[in-house]
Order: C-alpha cells, then sequence, then structure tokens
C-alpha cells in the first residue's frame, strides 16, 4: 500500500483503486515537464473562474462561513462538490474530514495585586481573558515576571529570557517586536520577524515553565473592548490536544492596563519598552500577585476540512506530498457594522479557497501528475488558531516528514498587476531559490516581505511539524497605477468585518498571476529530486530534525 495511505484512514483497495483509474497516474519512467506544457496548464486558471467561486463562497447566502452553523454545511457541500466535479481523488472514499471542536465561554475573574493593594483594571476593556483549554481553573498569588517581549530567536542572537525558570509564575509580554530585533531580519530592508507573532512568543514562556502570560496588545481601549466582544462570541478551541503547547492562563491586557500595571511598581510602560528593546535585557520579577477563579464553558460540535488530491504518479515519491492549504471559515453573522451583520470574507479567505481550486484544474490538466502527490486542502477554524490544520497534521494523507512543501494560500491580491513576488519567510529555505527563479520567469522582481505574516495562516502548523512552508505572493508597485498605490489598498482593506466583501474595484488580473505562480512553485516542489531544506537554525529546521522547537 502508497506511503500516503498510512497516516490517513483510507482502505487499500479505495486508494489503490484511486491509482489504477486516475486518468493521470502512470507508472511508466516519467520524463520531465516541458514549460510549453506547464504554460499550458498554468492558463487553465481563468479569473472569470477565480471571480465565480469567489462569488459564491462570500455570498450572504454562506452566511459568513462560521464553524458550527448552517454556513459551514452550506460551504464545505460547495468545496467538496467542486473537488469532485473538476476531477480530485477524494480520500477513503469522501472529501470531508471531521474535525471535532467546541466553542466556549469564559466565566469569572482575574485579580493583581501589589504591596498588599489591588491593581484595578476594566474587564473586558483592558483585560480579556481567553480560553485555550475547558474547564474551571483556578490561580492564587501567582508572581509575574516581565520577559520583555517574551522574544528567543536563535538565528539572530536574541533571548529575552536569558534562562529563567518560569514555574509557577506568569509571564508578562510586550507587543510586537523591538525594531532592533526587525533590524537584523534577512532582508534589505527593516522588517518584523515572525517572532512578533503573540502566540509564538506564548510558547516559548510555557517552555520556560510559565503558568500563563499576559500579552500586552497595542491599541485603544475601545479597540480592546470590540476584540472581547469578538473573542467572547467567536471562541472555538479544538477537543484533541494541539501539538501546540497552551497555557492555563492567558490573559490580553491594552496597553492602558499594562501601563497601569507597570505604574503600580514605579514604573511606566515606556520604560519597559525602552529596556526590552535592549537585546541585554534580563527578565524582572514584578511585585504584583495574580489570582484568577473562572470557568471555561465548552459546548462540542463538528466541523470539516476538505481535502482532494492528485495521486503521485513516481512510485518511488508517490507517498510524498505537496499540500496546498487554504481556509474557508469566517465569522459568520455577528455585531453590525454600517447595517450589515454578515461578514462574508471575500478576501479572507474565500478568494483564497477560488484560487486554491484554480490550482488543482491547472494540475489536473498537466499530461501526467505531479510525482509527488498533491494534496488541496480547505480548512476549518483556521480564524481561531489553524485548528483545521492541526486536525489534517493529526491525520494527514502523508507524515510530516514525506511532505516537501506547504503552500499557504490566504488573502489574495485583487488590486492589479504588480512588478513584484515578495517571501515573507525570506532567508530561511532553499524555498526562495526556487520561488525567484519562477518570479523571473514571470517578469517579476524578487523581494523579501513582511515576515511577521509568515506565521499568519495555516502552513505555520506545517513548518511548527517541520515542513518548509510558503507564504507570500503579489507585492511592490501595481502597474498602470501611482507609487505607493498600492500600500494604501492593503492599508484601507479590513479583514474580518462585514465589509470584507467583493468590491467594484477588484481586478483580478493579478490574482490569476498569483495564483499561476503558485501553481507553478508548488508543481517545482512536487516534481524536484531534492525535497527543500531549511538553511538556518529556527524552531522550524528543529522540528525537521525531531529536535525541541522551542527550548
Amino acid at each position: 500500500m502508497p506511503d500516503a495511505c498510512l497516516s490517513y484512514p483510507c482502505s487499500t483497495l479505495a486508494f489503490v483503486s484511486a491509482l489504477i483509474l486516475h486518468p493521470l497516474m502512470t507508472l511508466q519512467a516519467q520524463s520531465p515537464l516541458e514549460s510549453a506544457v506547464i504554460d499550458a496548464s498554468a492558463a487553465k486558471i481563468s479569473a472569470q473562474d477565480l471571480m465565480r467561486r469567489t462569488q459564491v463562497l462570500a455570498h450572504d447566502s454562506m452566511l459568513g462561513r462560521e464553524p458550527g452553523t448552517r454556513g459551514d454545511t452550506l460551504t464545505t457541500a460547495y468545496i467538496s462538490n467542486e473537488m469532485k466535479r473538476i476531477g480530485l481523488t477524494s480520500v477513503k472514499g469522501g472529501y470531508l474530514q471531521p474535525v471535532k471542536l467546541q466553542r466556549v465561554t469564559v466565566r469569572g475573574s482575574i485579580g493583581l495585586s501589589g504591596s498588599g493593594r489591588a491593581i484595578a483594571l476594566v474587564p473586558d476593556r483592558q483585560s480579556i481573558m481567553v480560553a485555550t483549554t475547558p474547564g474551571r481553573k483556578r490561580f492564587t498569588g501567582l508572581p509575574l515576571v516581565f520577559v520583555g517581549h517574551g522574544i528567543k530567536a536563535t538565528e539572530f542572537r536574541w533571548d529575552d529570557y536569558k534562562g529563567v525558570d518560569l514555574a509557577g509564575k506568569v509571564a508578562v509580554i510586550l507587543d510586537v517586536e523591538p525594531e532592533s530585533l526587525s533590524q537584523r531580519s534577512f532582508g534589505k530592508d527593516q522588517f518584523p520577524t515572525y517572532h512578533e507573532m503573540w502566540f509564538v512568543r506564548a510558547r516559548y514562556a510555557l517552555a520556560h515553565g510559565a503558568a500563563g502570560v499576559i500579552i500586552v496588545r497595542g491599541g485603544t481601549d475601545s479597540a480592546r473592548a470590540n476584540r472581547a466582544r469578538r473573542l467572547q462570541n467567536r471562541a472555538v478551541i479544538g477537543v484533541a490536544p494541539s501539538s501546540a503547547p497552551s497555557p492555563g492562563l492567558t490573559v490580553l491586557l491594552s496597553t492602558s492596563g499594562a501601563d497601569k500595571l507597570a505604574r503600580s511598581v514605579g514604573d511606566s510602560i515606556a520604560g519597559w519598552r525602552k529596556r526590552a528593546n535592549d537585546s541585554a535585557f534580563v527578565p524582572l520579577e514584578l511585585p504584583i500577585k495574580l489570582s484568577a477563579d473562572f470557568d471555561a464553558v465548552a459546548t462540542p460540535f463538528t466541523s470539516h476540512n476538505a481535502i482532494g488530491i492528485v495521486p503521485g504518479s513516481d512510485p518511488s515519491r508517490s507517498g510524498e506530498c505537496v499540500v496546498y492549504v487554504s481556509h474557508w471559515d469566517g465569522y459568520g453573522v455577528g455585531p453590525a457594522v454600517k447595517g450589515d451583520s454578515i461578514y462574508n470574507g471575500a478576501l479572507d479567505d474565500a478568494a483564497g479557497v477560488s484560487v486554491m481550486l484554480g490550482i488543482a484544474e491547472a494540475t489536473l490538466a498537466l499530461p501526467r501528475a505531479p510525482a509527488r502527490t498533491t494534496v488541496f486542502l480547505a480548512t476549518t477554524a483556521e480564524e481561531s488558531g489553524t485548528l483545521g490544520a492541526e486536525a489534517y497534521i493529526d491525520q494527514p494523507v502523508c507524515p510530516m516528514a514525506k511532505t516537501a512543501l506547504a503552500l499557504g494560500v490566504d488573502w489574495t491580491w485583487t488590486w492589479g498587476r504588480t512588478d513584484s513576488i515578495s517571501s515573507n519567510g525570506f532567508g530561511y529555505s532553499t524555498v526562495d531559490s526556487a520561488a525567484a527563479s519562477i518570479a523571473r520567469q514571470m517578469g517579476k522582481q524578487f523581494a523579501p516581505g513582511w515576515s511577521s505574516y509568515w506565521m499568519a495562516s495555516d502552513h505555520a502548523a506545517f513548518m511548527t511539524h517541520g515542513v518548509p512552508a510558503w507564504f507570500g505572493g503579489l507585492d511592490g508597485e501595481v502597474i498602470g497605477k501611482p507609487r505607493g498605490w498600492a500600500m494604501e489598498q492593503l492599508m484601507s482593506t479590513q479583514t474580518h468585518a462585514p465589509s470584507d466583501e467583493i468590491l467594484p474595484s477588484w481586478d483580478l488580473s493579478g490574482a490569476l498571476e498569483e495564483a499561476q505562480f503558485v501553481f507553478r512553485l508548488g508543481l517545482h516542489a512536487a516534481e524536484m529530486r531534492e525535497p527543500f531544506r531549511w538553511t538556518v537554525d529556527s524552531e522550524f529546521a528543529r522540528a525537521r530534525a525531531g529536535l525541541p522547537r522551542f527550548d
């Protein structure tokens, strides 16, 4: 039985039958796919089809595609039907993979005190509790330790922890990252690294023994209140333990709340930030204690990933996979904004799912299947912390050690053709060299992107299991538009809101090029003899080597 079937519970008969009957499958000696053939297949992706599928997925009738709702059922039915219609092979006799989830509501309180006096914070405005596991939890008198930005980046010689033991303590972590770390990034310009993602830093705090984390989130108290309402209305967690560590207590603190905390010990948030910007920073135990008593009430439900595959054509490599991953979920029906309560999620990520299905059609149009198996994965619950991706990783088509590349398809470019393609993970793996070559073939410049976004979608779950990944796309100047116009469009775009709808201003000529680029990169990964590898020390390289990731 092919290796692709060993990690996913499919029957031998079903999988072998798929290999025999699939029109692209061959056991003959393989010849390279010619450039003209690849071009012809890439041309099968059309802007009209991208728009058609996006219109269906982002329509009001899909009710914002929230997991566990009627919108979930309608969305997964549509995607699985599309996978069947275009000719993707199903796994285990169907396209849907169950994902067990829980919707949680947190009830309770936290208390902070210093020198015997209470430090009053406004609930849901200055402090928000976030559930990561269900059940009743009580914490009494836990000391707080300020760990700066809580970053440990071996590749940039940065360590905020300096070997501190946080057992039985709560780590207080600043938002974003110090400028001096961004200046060390691999790009020519100053880019935030992926280490600024708060959940990455929480993992390192837990690896150092922390009982919980307090994350300072930038923004106004009003923004924190809006965030609180969304968390309370949309909190979803997984049923099965995730491979990513979860704190017993997570508190999001507004800037004003953090400043109140700092001033209670004769300091300020500005002072904290100044000290944390120095790589010589040493963790500081604060004369503040935390107590909490809360209950995370969970209601279980089942959602689904949609999975379709093109079985590999090379018997020696068909047990290895290239995975395209795009999330179908959105925020459903929520608080109305300007009279609109449906969070359509057109950019995030109806368009991405549409692009992925277009790439699937291009792959099926090749005269033979790629050497490695190609997986097209539409996930649930990405917006809740890549829970659908984690469920796939637990029951994959190919084991992570045999997954050659994960390509994240999220936030498609809808503002026309540009002069550049950027890599958000620039400098970490040999994926860059292949991507740069393909970009040049398409007449594009190749450049680093916003590195922090590299951890912002489902492909990141694969990276933390050691799988090289791509997350990037069109960037730079829009052809035919004034300089800086592209950045203005990005800054004016609101996702996670009812305004994320298909707009008359959309120009999918860029989305089409982006789809063709990602198709070519995935095909290259499926055909290349030696798979991609990590090139610098990082948690991803350590995971690939079977070493502890968050030491």
